[in-house]
This record gives structure tokens, C-alpha cells and sequence, in this order.
């Protein structure tokens, strides 16, 4: 039979009812207006010194307990063959005396005794009912005790913290408006006002024990306000010392890829406070906050990971500009000068090149041949046979005509091999601005008066007189028609550096062009390279193992006249009951020049070769709407050599009989290329028409099970997708793709680069916007 203590433990019913009397007996005291205000507070601190003294008899106690049931604890684990088996019989142990307020006995406690709960290795369910009785009277009477006595002071502080705050976050808005308007001295200023704020509060804080907010913080009623306000605190605190930390200004500014590093340095330092602050808003229901702070904390909580992110990459892309800039060594580069109102595969005619040499971050030299690429002619010991399209103008293939290839690192490799072979010396790299960039930096410098040309060159009217000038109205004796280009590019460089008030714009235009490949970067060394592309900056034909599409425009014998093109493309897939999927591609092309421009091209309008590149073994079905140019107007020459890369795509090169329309191979992907031209006014539609290397591949309806169909042989889930890219230098371009559904199917997922712009209605899905950069979208879809 087991043994019985001398004490019967209370029921829970009596732990709560000595509970609520010791609470009513507190609670009678503390608002006793007939005792003074002094005789209260020191009442307070001797409770709360008898219960930081219960609470170390507490301690004793569980020790003593673990040290007496150990061998008992001993011989139940080699006897007990489950947790919960009651069936061996229990040790008899000595009755201890209980715990009492009222008889007030106490236990001897050595000094050097200590305590630690990490002391205990008994699992709590094997001690004893008196023990547990004794801990619950701790959970249920003590600590709350000692939470309304830590509250009661801690709520005279509140207003004073209060007001703290609402100031730090105050400062800490008025810092973030400053930096976005670059008055970086008033931001400097607000955020070390902030952080001065949160850390006066912190001060009222430090009066408190640690413990004692952190069991505050975990205390019915008081708890939650204790907790959230200590969260708020450190992540102001943390937000606040991030913006300090990276708004610190450079010192010396005479060295960029120092400056770079700097920001990179302050980077390092800003991320561990913005991570921390991201863990500590996720604890908060931010909906409980108070009206007056609800809405930052919010905007708070759906800016950190994103700025955590965005420091992360722009931290990325400090050190790659840093080694391209020449931090470590002097770089050289050549760069090319892209005409894209005469459109080429990688943005436009090569008319004008330029070789830089940069070192921390300055150009130590810079040549801009006044002749434009026609300069290296006379370099020029190879003669390559050109591409069939290309032959029409030209049967040699030059480093002017290089860019063919869509992909700019296949491009920019051969134009650099290129340049090598004419005499040119070795590059760290290619770079490609197309003429847009130009009106872009000008509607930030302002005009640009070259009183030698007799010109004023603005934004609006560049490609104008830079045309002109090119064409028409250059020196004939020297027979340098890019003389201005020479000219002109020094000036605005030196203008753009001088201007320090109009760095965050041209910085805003640079980035700009990046994104829309208004520039390209081709880095001959591969680490570079591989973050050049991660950025996407590289210009590069992507891969995709769902549908595909790119539409590059070629202008071959058409003049000056791409940016009077407007085109509209609309690609539809018919996604069929057996899951072939049929593509067609439709190009519509508004040709809105002038009649009678002296600088267009055939028939006094715009003539294009245009490639559709697909998926890599997609079968044609249809082409129709093209324009035809005779066999024999494609030229030859038999003292021209081969290149291994334009031979591979022409080998591989067969016609289709009815459009004559070229079907080969290039870059992994199937291409499909044509004729178009267009005179002016004149409107016009091409149309292709293919099959699919792939198949939907959906299988039976969706059972209640379904997570079971994952692991079955058969499909019950696909996906279709199509990344559409967009070409450098075109404008003017906007896309509309929709994918017709079977009876069969339907989607239960889609993602779009943007989401607003995709449209799910029964049978058809449609995603549509202008085509500036790449696009993408996708759904999954199962059987009905």
C-alpha cells in the first residue's frame, strides 16, 4: 500500500482559493490611501525581498528533493518497463514539513550552496505529490507577486517611455526623408537623435532586473504589453542604429572604388542589426498596437527583408563595380556605341567604338577613333564570309556587323576577337550603350552646346542631329563623320562627374539602363561574369525547358528608321486534348516615319530580317505575310573564310517550301527567320505557326488523397510556362500571350513577373504588357 503524507496536498480547487486570498489581502493594501505613500513602498520592497528569499528556499528545496529521490529514481528505471506504468510499487519516503506563509519556518541554506535548473535530471513526472503541490504554489501565488510588484513601478516609467518613443520614431521618419532627398547632414542628424531617444529608454529599463521584464513579459495581463514593448524596443533600436551605421559619410571621395568598399564595409555592419530587428517583429501581433504606432511597425515589418535583401545584393554589386572600376588593377575596356534607331541583334548598328582605361575608379585614358569602326579597316587581314541575311548589304563580315547573335556574350567574344585580329590590343572586357542611354544622361546634364559642329545637342532632338551630322553633314575632306561622337562623349563624361548635385539621377539612369539593356557587360574574367549575369546585366539568352520566345529584329538595308517602328507581338498556345501544345506567334509592325527622310532605307522605309527563336525542336507548321528578296540579291565572295560559328547555323539552315522561311539551329534553340519591310504609313502582319518539342502530361482527376498521386507513376499535375524576352534597344513593343485550355483541364496556380497583369477565365489565360525587359509567366494545371 503506498504511503501516505502527514500533509494531504491541496486540491487545485484550494491552491486557487489560497491564491485569491493572498491577492485580495495585496490588493487591499497596496491601494490603502490611509497608509502613506512611503510606508507603501518600503512594504513593497520587503515583499519583494521575502520573495526573491521564498523563491531561493524554493531552489534548496528542489535540491534537496533530487538528492533524496535519487536512488530511488535509480531503482524505478531499472524496474519500470513504461513511463506510465503504475503497477511497481513506490518508495515510502519521509513527510517533509510544509510550506506555510503562516508559520513562517524557513530552511538552512549554506552560502556556497548554489543552483542551477540544468541540476535537475529527474523528469518532473517521477517526483513526488508534494513537490509538485510546492511548485504549483510558486507558478500560481509567487510569480505573480512579484510581476504586480515589478508592474506597479514599472507603470510609473510608462508615460516617460512612451513619449521616448513616439520621439525616436519621429527622428527615425524624419531621417529615412532626408536620405531619399540626399540632404544626408539632416538624416545624420535625425537618426542619432533617434538612437539617443531608444537609448534613453533603454536607460529607464537598466533600472530593472533583466529577470524581472523577462518573467514580466511571460505574466498574465501585464505580460503581453511587457513583452510586445520590450520587442518594439529593440527592433527601433536596432532600425535606428542600422540607418546610424550606414548613413556614416566617406571622408575622402577622391577614390570611387574606395568609396565603394567603404559602403560595402558599412553594409557588413547594417545587416546584423536589420536581421535582428526582422526575428523580433515577427513576435508581435502588430494588430494589437497602439493607433499611434500600428502604421510604421507595419511598413516596419514588409520593408526589413526586403532591405535585408537589397543591402545584401547592392553589397554584390559594390564589389563587382569595384574590380570592373580597377580597384586592384587598371582595366581596359572596349566599349561599344549602339545605334538603335538602326537595329541590330544586341541593340543597334555598331557605328562608333571606344577604348577606356580606369584605375580606382578614373579614366586614365580614353580613344574614340574619329572615323567610327570604319577606322580598323585598315587592320583588317582576314576577310570572314558574312551570315546569308547579312551578305544582301555586304558579303565580308565585319566587327561592325558582329553583334549578330542575340546572346551579347556570344557577340561581345567575337567582337573582341575580332578587334584583337584588326590590331587592337587585348580588353578586361565589352561593353555595349546604346544611343538611348545618351538622350537619357541629357535630360540630366542639360544641353550640351558644341559650337565647333554649330549645334546645341539636347534629349530630344540627339538621334537627329547626331544622324546629320554622321551622315550628311561631316568634313568630307577629313572624312571623319564621327568626329562629333569623339567629341561629344568626353564632354558629357566630364560634365556628369563635375555635377555632384546630379549623382543620385545619372546613378537612377545607369541602373535604369541596365535593367532594360540599354547597357550590357561582357567580362572576360568568368567569376566577374557569372554575377554580371546573376544581376542580369549581361544581356544573355536565358534557357527555359517550357515555351519560349524571343523576336529580334534585324535592320538590313533599312536605314535610319527603327524608332519610327511600332509593333505590337501576340503569341497564343493551344494547349490540345492529347497535350500537344501549338504555338503561334503573330508580329504586327506600324511603320510611322516620314516620306521622302533622306536617311531611310529600302523602298524608302524599313527593311528587317526577323528571327523567332523557340524552344529547340519545334516543327513548323505555317509562315505567312513575308516579304521575299531574290536569290540572287544575297552576295559572295570566294576569297572570304568561313567562321565556325556562322557555318554551324548555316549548315544546319533549310527552307520551308512555302514562305521560304529559314529553319536552323542557334544558341540551343530552334529559329525560324524572314523578311519584312515596310514603307511608311504602311501597316503590316507576319504569322508563324509551330508545334512543340513537349507535352502536357496530365493525368486522372484529383482525389480526396491527392498528396498520394505525388508518389504514384502516373501524373496527376503539369505546368506550362513562357518566358518571353525582350531585344536591347527596341522600343515601342508591347506583348499580349494567351494559352487556350483544353475542356479537360483546369489551373489551380499561376505566378506572373507581374501578377496583376495575368488573367484566368475558364479555358484561356492571358498575360499582356509592353515588352521593355523580360517577361515571364506560368500556372500549374491538373484534369477537372
Amino acid at each position: 500500500m503506498q504511503h501516505e503524507n502527514h500533509h494531504q496536498s491541496p486540491s487545485l480547487s484550494n491552491l486557487t482559493a489560497i491564491k485569491q486570498s493572498f491577492l485580495t489581502d495585496l490588493d487591499d493594501f497596496l491601494v490603502d490611501r490611509g497608509a502613506s505613500l512611503e510606508k507603501r513602498q518600503r512594504a513593497l520592497a520587503k515583499l519583494d525581498g521575502l520573495i526573491q528569499d521564498d523563491l531561493g528556499q524554493a531552489s534548496y528545496f528542489l535540491k534537496q528533493q533530487k538528492t533524496e529521490f535519487k536512488p530511488e529514481i535509480i531503482k524505478h528505471r531499472q524496474t519500470a518497463h513504461h513511463i506510465l506504468d503504475l503497477k511497481h510499487p513506490q518508495p515510502k519516503i519521509e513527510s517533509k514539513k510544509k510550506f506555510s506563509w503562516k508559520n513562517k519556518e524557513t530552511f538552512d541554506k549554506s552560502e556556497d550552496d548554489s543552483f542551477s535548473w540544468s541540476d535537475i535530471k529527474v523528469p518532473l513526472w517521477k517526483i513526488s505529490k508534494q513537490l509538485l503541490v510546492f511548485i504549483f504554489i510558486i507558478l500560481l501565488v509567487l510569480l505573480p507577486v512579484k510581476a504586480l510588484v515589478f508592474w506597479q513601478s514599472f507603470s510609473q516609467d510608462k508615460a516617460e517611455i512612451w513619449q521616448l518613443g513616439k520621439n525616436g520614431l519621429f527622428n527615425l521618419q524624419s531621417g529615412l526623408l532626408s536620405a531619399s532627398s540626399s540632404d544626408l547632414q539632416a538624416s545624420e542628424t535625425d537618426f542619432q537623435a533617434a538612437l539617443a531617444n531608444f537609448t534613453a529608454i533603454q536607460g529607464v529599463l537598466d533600472k530593472y532586473q533583466t529577470w524581472m521584464i523577462e518573467a514580466g513579459g511571460k505574466m498574465p495581463i501585464v505580460g503581453k504589453s511587457v513583452s510586445v514593448g520590450t520587442n518594439l524596443l529593440n527592433i527601433a533600436n536596432d532600425v535606428s542604429q542600422a540607418a546610424v551605421t550606414l548613413n556614416q559619410q566617406f571622408q575622402n571621395n577622391e577614390n570611387v572604388t574606395n568609396h565603394l568598399l567603404f559602403l560595402s564595409g558599412q553594409i557588413d555592419q547594417t545587416l546584423p542589426y536589420l536581421e535582428a530587428a526582422s526575428k523580433d517583429i515577427k513576435k508581435i501581433d502588430l494588430d494589437s498596437l497602439d493607433p499611434e504606432i500600428k502604421g510604421y511597425f507595419k511598413e516596419l515589418a514588409d520593408y526589413l527583408p526586403k532591405a535585408t535583401i537589397s543591402l545584401k545584393n547592392i553589397k554584390d554589386v559594390f564589389a563587382v563595380f569595384g574590380e570592373v572600376l580597377g580597384h586592384t588593377q587598371e582595366k581596359r575596356y572596349l566599349v561599344l556605341f549602339q545605334n538603335n534607331n538602326e537595329l541590330r541583334a544586341t541593340g543597334g548598328f555598331i557605328g562608333s567604338i571606344a577604348l577606356i582605361d580606369v584605375y580606382h575608379g578614373k579614366i586614365t585614358n580614353l580613344e574614340i577613333p574619329k572615323g567610327g569602326t570604319y577606322d580598323l579597316r585598315a587592320g583588317q587581314t582576314i576577310k570572314i564570309k558574312s551570315p546569308r541575311a547579312l551578305s544582301l548589304i555586304n558579303p565580308y563580315f565585319n566587327l561592325w556587323d558582329a553583334n549578330w547573335w542575340p546572346d551579347f556574350p556570344t557577340s561581345a567574344k567575337k567582337i573582341s576577337w575580332m578587334y584583337q585580329n584588326y590590331g587592337g590590343a587585348t580588353t578586361d572586357g565589352v561593353i555595349a550603350v546604346n544611343a538611348d542611354l545618351l538622350g537619357e544622361l541629357l535630360k540630366v546634364t542639360g544641353e550640351m552646346p558644341m559650337p565647333e559642329y554649330n549645334v546645341t545637342i539636347t534629349a530630344d532632338n540627339l538621334f537627329t542631329t547626331l544622324q546629320n551630322q554622321v551622315e550628311l553633314n561631316y568634313d568630307k575632306t577629313s572624312n571623319q563623320p564621327k568626329a562629333i561622337i569623339a567629341d561629344l562623349a568626353p564632354k558629357l563624361l566630364e560634365k556628369l562627374l563635375d555635377n555632384k548635385d546630379k549623382q543620385k539621377e545619372v546613378v537612377k539612369v545607369l541602373i535604369d539602363a541596365l535593367a532594360n539593356k540599354d547597357v550590357q557587360i561582357y567580362l572576360s574574367d568568368a567569376n566577374l561574369q557569372a554575377k554580371v549575369k546573376k544581376f542580369a546585366w549581361a544581356g544573355e539568352m536565358l534557357t527555359s525547358s517550357k515555351d519560349y520566345l524571343e523576336v529580334v529584329s534585324t535592320n538590313i538595308a533599312g536605314g535610319k528608321t527603327d524608332k519610327d517602328i511600332y509593333q505590337m507581338i501576340e503569341h497564343q498556345a493551344e494547349i490540345m486534348p492529347n497535350g500537344d501544345i501549338i504555338d503561334t506567334v503573330k508580329v504586327t509592325r506600324t511603320n510611322k516615319g516620314e516620306l521622302n527622310n533622306p536617311l531611310a532605307g529600302f523602298q524608302g522605309g524599313n527593311a528587317s530580317y526577323l528571327r523567332f527563336y523557340v524552344p529547340e525542336g519545334s516543327e513548323l507548321v505555317l509562315a505567312s505575310g513575308f516579304d521575299h528578296f531574290n536569290s540572287e540579291a544575297f552576295q559572295g565572295q570566294a576569297d572570304a573564310q568561313d567562321d565556325l560559328d556562322i557555318l554551324s547555323e548555316e549548315k544546319s539552315k533549310v527552307f520551308a517550301a512555302d514562305s521560304q522561311t529559314e529553319i536552323y539551329t542557334s544558341l540551343n534553340k530552334t529559329v525560324f527567320a524572314n523578311w519584312m519591310t515596310l514603307k511608311p504609313g504602311e501597316t503590316k502582319t507576319v504569322a508563324i505557326k509551330y508545334k512543340l518539342p513537349f507535352k502536357m502530361k496530365v493525368g486522372d482527376d484529383l482525389t480526396n488523397n491527392w498528396w498520394q498521386n505525388f508518389f504514384k507513376d502516373n501524373v496527376t499535375l503539369d505546368n506550362y510556362s513562357l518566358l518571353l524576352q525582350s531585344q536591347a534597344g527596341v522600343k515601342n513593343t508591347v506583348f499580349n500571350s494567351s494559352v487556350l485550355l483544353p475542356d479537360n483541364l483546369k489551373v489551380v496556380w499561376s505566378k506572373a513577373l507581374d501578377q496583376d497583369k495575368i488573367s484566368i477565365n475558364n479555358k484561356l489565360v492571358s498575360y499582356g504588357d509592353e515588352l521593355n525587359k523580360d517577361q515571364y509567366f506560368g500556372f500549374i494545371l491538373t484534369s477537372k
